[in-house]
């Protein structure tokens, strides 16, 4: 059974690259300590869009709202290299996209001997009001 639910995840039915899986494999190779990437997934989430969300992101002219036609589900990702950023992604109910970049980057500048203890709390208190933003379906309109 459980051979059958990743070979699903692996392909994708809509759209070519799968966010969602490039995102669980960056956690797994964490958890095995891996040497390449130092790239760090800490949190990540899988959120239904709300309808005015949606309609907000079909609309929007300068990120092509029509290549997002099928986009059912926000990927929400906070990663660490030197400084933490929180990726957002638009796709569908699979986790795929039809391209692997994110529509929203935040970036958290190191200011004057901050430690990465004290960024990634700021980091993960925006992350959270995010997560409540698309929660309560006004992410769009922040």
């Amino acid at each position: 059974m459980k051979k059958r639910l990743k070979k699903k995840l692996k392909t994708s039915i809509v759209y070519t690259y799968n966010v969602l899986q490039d995102i669980i494999e960056l956690k797994k190779r964490n958890k095995r300590k891996e040497k390449g990437k130092k790239t760090f997934v800490l949190y990540y989430e899988f959120l239904p869009i709300e309808k005015g969300d949606y309609k907000n992101l079909c609309n929007d002219e300068m990120i092509g709202g029509n290549e997002y036609a099928y986009a059912s589900h926000w990927l929400v990702a906070l990663l660490f290299t030197k400084t933490p950023r929180i990726l957002i992604f638009p796709t569908a109910f699979d986790g795929s996209s039809h391209t692997p970049s994110p529509i929203l980057i935040t970036l958290f500048n190191r200011e004057s001997q901050e430690s990465d203890e004290e960024l990634l709390d700021q980091a993960k208190i925006k992350f959270d009001q995010k997560i409540i933003d698309i929660k309560n379906d006004v992410f769009w309109e922040t």
